[in-house]
């Protein structure tokens, strides 16, 4: 399933972000008819609503989309597809935005160009950054099988907090896996699978899988400083493999998925004490028959109330010096390991920390 080593496509970087300012009554009101003459479809109504009003979201041309609000403050949301934005292009869902700084100036040009057109009273660098998307794109090749990936990682329990988000429409959830708390969220899915969603046609062979981090204001602010929201953009651009990286390891196990007898002789072979080592036997083995999350997060909860925070935080962190995760590989399935999602990221990052060399 796993035969050779996945191909970075692209650069590590930003595929949407949004910018986030509050208003004045008077300045939303403004707002609201200048935006209204790119409602092609009628979707807001002809007169500024009072407050309380929900407004459905408004592309106003390729690349960006505004969200008016007016429940406690006024305020509009600005959400921002880069690479639309500047080359107005829809014919390729896979690409994402490059890291090149040139293409950064680029866009906040056509930021400011939009802004003055819609006539925005406020500019760019008075926003605050409430949302960023970091993205990574993999071409696995034919032999990996991306639902069968999916599955292993909706079974690996994560870390506190963190809730796994399930899907109305039965193949969409079959080739996406999202867990997510208040300040950011981690989403793999099968790039190929959406984009023959949305196209006649798939790019020959293509087996493409996506990881992104998608950060809300309050982490964007904690760990790549506030505003003014342009710099707080520009560090994370710098920063995306990083980030990337930081983020999967925060949320999910590092450790590789492997067959239970690979995996408990990798901790026979171990020079932990005989207590530790069936300690850690008897976890895998329990996480690997749960159903679900919520039975994984309860096995979680007894081993601390029965032992401490500390003892389990040290036992997962056993396991992941092992390069096991703490579910095995059903028998029924004719796969000897599969990578975990740290290990692939890592992967790509030192194939695209390769390109910026020869880059520049």
């Amino acid at each position: 399933m796993f035969l050779k080593i996945p191909m970075l496509l692209g650069d590590i970087s930003i595929h949407t972000f949004s910018l986030y300012h509050t208003l004045r009554y008077e300045d939303y009101q403004n707002i609201f008819y200048h935006l209204k003459n790119a409602d092609r479809d009628g979707l807001w109504p002809d007169k500024c609503p009072s407050f309380f009003y929900p407004l459905p979201t408004l592309q106003v041309e390729k690349g960006l989309r505004v969200q008016l609000h007016n429940q406690t403050v006024c305020s509009i949301n600005i959400i921002v597809s880069p690479l639309l934005l500047v080359q107005k292009q829809e014919d390729d869902y896979r690409r994402i935005a490059p890291a090149d700084p040139a293409f950064w100036n680029n866009v906040y040009g056509a930021l400011c160009d939009a802004f003055m057109q819609w006539e925005f009273s406020f500019d760019v660098y008075e926003c605050s950054l409430s949302r960023a998307d970091l993205c990574m794109n993999l071409e696995m090749g034919p032999e990996f099988n991306i639902p069968t990936y999916i599955h292993y990682l909706k079974r690996t329990p994560c870390k506190k907090g963190y809730v796994l988000q399930s899907f109305d429409d039965p193949e969409k959830d079959m080739y996406s896996y999202k867990v997510q708390n208040t300040m950011q969220a981690l989403a793999v899915y099968a790039k190929s699978a959406q984009q023959e969603s949305c196209f006649d046609a798939l790019p020959d062979g293509s087996n493409i899988l996506r990881m992104e981090l998608q950060m809300e204001n309050r982490k964007i602010g904690k760990t790549y400083a506030g505003p003014p929201a342009w710099e707080a953009l520009l560090n994370l651009v710098a920063h995306a493999p990083e980030a990337i990286l930081k983020g999967i390891h925060l949320i999910l196990p590092t450790g590789d998925y492997r067959t239970s007898r690979d995996a408990y002789q990798a901790i026979d072979d171990s020079d932990l004490r005989t207590k530790v080592k069936d300690e850690l036997r008897e976890l895998i083995q329990q996480y690997s028959e749960a159903k679900s999350h919520a039975e994984q997060a309860e096995i979680s909860r007894e081993y601390i109330a029965a032992n401490s925070k500390k003892k389990f935080s040290k036992r997962m962190y056993a396991l992941n010096n092992l390069n096991i995760a703490p579910i095995y590989l059903d028998d029924e399935e004719e796969i000897d390991s599969l990578p975990s999602l740290y290990n692939l990221a890592q992967e790509g990052v030192r194939q695209f920390e390769e390109q910026l060399r020869y880059r520049w």
